[in-house]
């Protein structure tokens, strides 16, 4: 048992030299995107303000923040979700405000994505090799490096998202303690909403797959009203900021029409478009092409084994996000991301499926363990030298003096 938690502990250690090693060179840069992410990190200095300002805040909150956004009008935080940036504010209070610190804060967020989704992955299907050749891949795609180093909010709200993934499968397996675990799942979902809303996809299909665990039993059981109570009353704060703050980010969504001042973002203007329903076909097939390849290894895999209750908990992730994406006008690589790393758990179990169907004999275990991982490592290599379609140029920077 002992030997088991070093080897796990040994596996995060080593996730996270791996994502330092990818990633701390760009975020020690003094520079930004002249994207939203320079929005992003403005938000941070907007919270920063507030907390060297609490008592005139306190004293007039609404005058204090009218001020400030009519002498800042481009403050995205008017528009997004404020947790990232409260948390962003603290470290620029503790560090000054500076892209460095800015990218400092997201890389936080994306070593605890990394744990979370190894630990998560681990807890879900009870295999460790699975759970640490799918995180090796999933930080291997080159859009999951542009994320950890553009201040971009879609990682920060995905770490969030997989450990309620993680409390979740606790709560289903334990006996004892049962209400902290569906507490901290119900905190957790609510913060990665709080952080992007794009978490969506997997946040319904996390539900779903309670539900189906629990069925009956969670219509009686006090946890579940517990989780209800708490998660509807923390959500209606942000459902009512987005109706009224972010109307227009709605409309892409619902609206019959795209808007006028997102023509930029919509590729395709017609919705029921052959065009339109295969764009993010298209799109994940450029962009992570290892993906779609493991799937379909998958899928041939399923013919003589038996869909796991989790496989299809990343199955609806994926279609969810599928769906509602090809029905938004507003479209980019960066919404795909949002679903498609629902398919590399599916790409880790396919390929070691495949070996294991190859050699039968349990004596060859360490043998196939060994084939399996030389296989995903020949995915990261592609990933990490490949072509990067998706990635951001850093031609297209501008260095920050002060945010």
């Amino acid at each position: 048992m002992k030997s088991e938690k070093r080897l796990t502990i040994l596996c995060a250690m080593i996730l996270v030299v791996l994502t330092a090693i990818l990633l701390l060179p760009e975020v020690t840069e003094e520079s930004l995107f002249p994207w939203d992410g320079s929005l992003y990190a403005a938000n941070g200095q907007f919270f920063k303000t507030i907390f060297c300002n609490m008592k005139e805040v306190a004293f007039s909150p609404i005058e204090w923040v009218t001020a400030y956004y009519n002498r800042y009008p481009e403050l995205a935080i008017r528009r997004q979700p404020p947790l990232f940036g409260i948390i962003e504010g603290v470290v620029f209070l503790m560090f000054g405000a500076s892209a460095v610190s800015a990218k400092a804060t997201l890389f936080l967020f994306v070593l605890s994505f990394v744990l979370g989704w190894f630990f998560a992955i681990k807890k879900l299907f009870k295999d460790r090799l699975i759970a640490f050749l799918s995180t090796v891949l999933v930080i291997s795609l080159p859009m999951t490096k542009s994320l950890g180093t553009t201040i971009w909010l879609d990682l920060p709200a995905i770490s969030f998202l997989m450990w309620a993934v993680y409390f979740a499968k606790t709560y289903l397996e334990e006996k004892e303690k049962k209400t902290k675990y569906i507490v901290l799942t119900a905190l957790f979902l609510v913060s990665s909403l709080y952080t992007y809303q794009s978490t969506i996809f997997a946040v319904i299909s996390l539900i779903i797959y309670m539900i189906a665990s629990e069925r009956q039993a969670c219509l009686r059981k006090k946890e579940w009203h517990l989780f209800w109570s708490l998660f509807l009353i923390l959500m209606m704060p942000l459902v009512l900021f987005t109706l009224k703050c972010a109307s227009d980010n709605l409309l892409s969504i619902v609206g019959q029409q795209p808007a006028t001042k997102l023509q930029a973002f919509i590729p395709i203007n017609k919705r029921w478009s052959f065009e339109n329903w295969t764009f993010y076909m298209m799109s994940i097939w450029k962009g992570f092409s290892m993906l779609v390849i493991g799937s379909l290894l998958w899928v041939a895999t399923k013919t003589k084994k038996k869909i796991q209750k989790e496989e299809v908990l990343f199955l609806i992730w994926f279609f969810i996000g599928y769906v509602t994406c090809s029905y938004m006008f507003s479209k980019g690589s960066r919404y795909g991301y949002s679903f498609a790393i629902a398919l590399v758990p599916l790409v880790v179990i396919g390929v070691k499926d495949t070996v294991y169907g190859l050699f039968l004999s349990e004596k060859a275990k360490k043998i196939r363990d060994i084939i399996v991982s030389l296989v995903l490592c020949s995915m990261v290599v592609f990933n990490l030298t490949g072509e990067k379609k998706l990635g951001f140029s850093k031609i297209n920077r501008m260095d920050v003096v002060a945010l």
